[in-house]
């Protein structure tokens, strides 16, 4: 159970990682910061 949860938050840590990465490569400075902010949250939550 522990090796799932573990994995969950790593693909969620990817999912947001890769967003950010594509905002970036955009310009999209707005997007990216909204983006940052709610994987700090999703960082803070695990």
């Amino acid at each position: 159970a522990a090796n799932i949860k573990s994995e969950l938050i790593w693909y969620g840590k990817l999912s947001f990682l890769r967003q950010i990465s594509e905002y970036m490569a955009r310009d999209q400075i707005k997007e990216t910061e909204q983006e940052i902010s709610r994987f700090q949250d999703f960082c803070r939550l695990f």
